[in-house]
């Protein structure tokens, strides 16, 4: 009986995600219209671009779990983001973390203390390096990369800190000697993701205006990226606009590019959320995720 109403679930979720693609569409012309004035080149490209940046955060996942001595079929990974990533962009804040842990609690029985730190963790290497990224417009390359590693070690020595203060809440004693390895892993993961929508954005730049540099793409990536911390709309929408334009000294991008190019954005990442729903839909995820218990843990076969 479980399974077949997690099968029922699962149709019902990516049948929904559909609908809710074609209504956004339906109720914000601009959306197609836009898609429309696009090379099919460029909605590829930046298609590719946002596939790369789901699938880091499915390595990031894969970290945070592989410290709790949880082991899950990659399936599962990239099924789970794909749920939340719905969540994340329709929901108020951080809700894509919040449904992984909830069906983590549920599934793999996952504390939600264990998941917290694993997310502040990514939260903390996204705010880290995108705070150093500000500056690459306005610095010579060597300096801002000098400014990313610096960035970099002090979130590691964060992190560390803030475990070692709280070992038996946060990590366990049997887990310590898999913290370093994931608290790295993430970070890769992190500046993985960050690399891919920085690419993203700056192919939705140069569409617009051809004489935007990867310099002021980078420092455009770290201010749109503290949308994610703000978040009270679908998508950031509107928050990440506002602080575009409040960091615009920082980056040089003018009024009428950010605008354009985020419409554009949007409007190719609602193709990707809609790719999203018919792979659920098509490959019938419901049928895929294990059964509670069936995480693999350190030594099963």
């Amino acid at each position: 009986m479980k399974t077949i109403l997690f099968r029922v679930f699962g149709v019902v979720v990516a049948l929904s995600i559909v609908y809710v693609f074609f209504l956004f569409a339906y109720r914000h012309p601009e959306v197609i219209e836009n898609l429309k004035q696009t090379t099919a080149k460029t909605i590829l490209t930046i298609v590719v671009m946002y596939a790369g940046s789901i699938f880091s955060i499915v390595l990031i996942l894969s970290a945070s779990l592989r410290l709790y001595g949880k082991y899950l079929p990659y399936s599962e990974y990239i099924l789970l983001t794909a749920y939340s990533s719905f969540a994340n962009f329709f929901g108020p804040g951080q809700s894509g973390p919040g449904v992984r842990a909830v069906y983590l609690k549920i599934k793999h029985g996952l504390n939600f203390k264990y998941f917290l730190f694993s997310t502040l963790t990514y939260l903390a290497w996204l705010a880290f390096l995108s705070g150093a990224m500000l500056f690459a417009a306005r610095l010579p390359w060597w300096l801002t990369s000098i400014f990313i590693l610096v960035a970099a070690g002090a979130c590691v020595l964060l992190i560390w800190f803030a475990a070692g203060q709280n070992k038996t809440e946060f990590v366990p004693e049997e887990c310590k000697p898999r913290l370093i390895r994931m608290v790295l892993t993430t970070g890769i993961g992190a500046a993985l993701q960050i690399s891919f929508i920085t690419a993203a954005y700056f192919v939705e730049l140069c569409s617009v205006d051809s004489s935007v540099t990867l310099s002021q793409a980078i420092s455009f990536t770290g201010a749109a990226n503290f949308s994610l911390f703000v978040s009270i709309t679908p998508g950031a929408i509107g928050i990440r606009e506002i602080l575009l334009f409040l960091f615009q000294d920082m980056h040089g991008v003018s009024v009428e590019t950010i605008a354009t190019a985020s419409a554009l954005d949007r409007a190719v990442y609602m193709v990707v959320l809609a790719l999203l729903g018919l792979l659920i839909l098509f490959t019938h995820a419901s049928y895929r995720f294990r059964q509670p218990g069936e995480a693999k843990s350190p030594g099963d076969p």
